[in-house]
């Protein structure tokens, strides 16, 4: 039986993950998620795409060559998947609450976008786009308000599980937009 790409690179990388010098998986999962969805090919800079993910993990050539073949691969079946309007399963990690981490997952979607070559928001109708975001920004903390030097979203429990909920047919809607 073959490894899944998680476990493969949850193999090389996991240590790094743990102490914040490489993506973890979940966060590689939304990195790629948004790197297939948009108008800009992975295969025109698949380097700089294996930096991101690696980030300052120490390892070696034969590795980091491991990394990038699973990553591709992983890139491209998430890729099929949405063509085949397939819901992506998110692989939350837990947060320090021991909820489903949809934060740090929305922030490395968002990521992808500052890394892309094509500004999303620049080459599109950007009220329309946002709308169809609100979702991703709204988990990813772009709304969050800061009050008493402690961050607060203002939104209802109903509200946050509802953009939960949403966020996996969010991300194929994007997917189809482009």
């Amino acid at each position: 039986m073959s490894l899944q790409p998680i476990e493969i690179i949850e193999e090389i990388l996991g240590a790094y993950a743990e102490d914040g010098s490489a993506m973890r998986c979940d966060e590689i999962h939304a990195y790629l998620t948004a790197l297939v969805s948009g108008p800009d090919e992975i295969a025109d800079d698949a380097d700089a795409v294996i930096d991101a993910v690696i980030g300052d993990a120490a390892i070696d050539a034969a590795q980091r060559e491991r990394i990038k073949e699973t990553v591709l691969q992983w890139a491209e079946e998430l890729r099929r998947n949405l063509k085949d309007k397939q819901l992506p399963e998110l692989p939350l990690y837990e947060d320090e609450n021991g909820e489903p981490d949809y934060f740090s997952w929305c922030n490395a979607y968002l990521y992808a976008l500052e890394v892309v070559p094509t500004n999303w928001f620049e080459t599109v109708n950007q009220e329309e786009f946002e709308d169809l975001f609100y979702p991703i920004m709204a988990l990813g903390g772009i709304y969050d308000e800061e009050e008493n030097g402690e961050i607060v979203l203002h939104l209802t429990d109903s509200e946050l599980t509802e953009l939960e909920s949403d966020l996996p047919h969010t991300l194929l809607d994007i997917y189809f937009y482009w």
